[in-house]
Parts: structure tokens; C-alpha cells; sequence
């Protein structure tokens, strides 16, 4: 019984918290800022007549490989392969000429300190400064 109640009385208190915190988080958002820039802007645009606001209408299709090239239809939405609905243009990935070659020295110069660490450990048992 007195377990139930203590179960009762700290759903109780959560309940109470959680009410607290959704009060405040309420009050900043009303208060906000951003929330009132916003309001003002919505409103702004709402004012303005419906030509200004349309939107382009079409959605273009590019194939892969004019998406991979950077292609793109004049400012106009399109899809790329897999269904994303691209408003950007297409940027295209490019790695730098010397990055494999420095990513094999990094590797090699990692793989030759890691050697001459176990080497260098190994002397210092071998010389009985280190003992296990």
C-alpha cells in the first residue's frame, strides 16, 4: 500500500513538472523573438497579392549523369534519380590531386612509427630496462 502511494504521489509530482515546463516553454515561444520576426514576415506576405507569391510550377527531371555534371534547368526545381527534389544548383564533389598521396605518406609514416615504437620497446627489454 504504501509503495502504490509513494508510485501515486511521484506521478503526481511528474505530472506537476512536466505542466511546469510546458508553461515556460509555452512563454518563450510567445515571446520569442524569431517567433514575432516571423509572425511580422508571414503576415507581410500574406498581405502581398497572390502574382508575387506563386511559385514556378513544373518539376524537371535530370538524368544522373547532368546531375553529376552540375547541370541544372535555370533556377527550376528538379528530381534528381533517387527522388530528392533538388532547389539548388548541383555541386559537384571534386578531391584534391595530391590527397591519395598524401593519404599513403600519412599511412606509411603511421605504420613506420608504430614499427620503430615496437622496436624500440623491444630493445628495452631485450636490454632488461623494461621487465614484465
Amino acid at each position: 500500500m504504501k509503495q502504490s502511494l509513494e508510485t501515486v504521489a511521484h506521478q503526481a509530482q511528474s505530472t506537476a513538472r512536466n505542466l511546469v515546463n510546458n508553461a515556460a516553454a509555452s512563454v518563450r515561444r510567445q515571446t520569442s523573438i524569431t517567433a514575432w520576426a516571423n509572425r511580422l514576415i508571414v503576415g507581410a506576405a500574406k498581405k502581398v497579392p497572390s502574382v508575387h507569391r506563386r511559385r514556378e510550377e513544373g518539376v524537371y527531371i535530370l538524368s544522373s549523369e547532368d546531375v553529376r555534371k552540375g547541370r541544372h534547368t535555370d533556377g527550376q526545381p528538379f528530381v534528381t534519380p533517387d527522388g530528392y527534389l533538388r532547389r539548388t544548383p548541383v555541386q559537384e564533389i571534386v578531391v584534391d590531386p595530391g590527397y591519395r598521396r598524401r593519404l599513403l605518406r600519412r599511412v606509411l609514416l603511421t605504420a613506420a612509427g608504430i614499427a620503430a615504437a615496437g622496436l624500440i620497446l623491444y630493445a628495452l627489454i631485450r636490454l632488461g630496462f623494461l621487465a614484465f
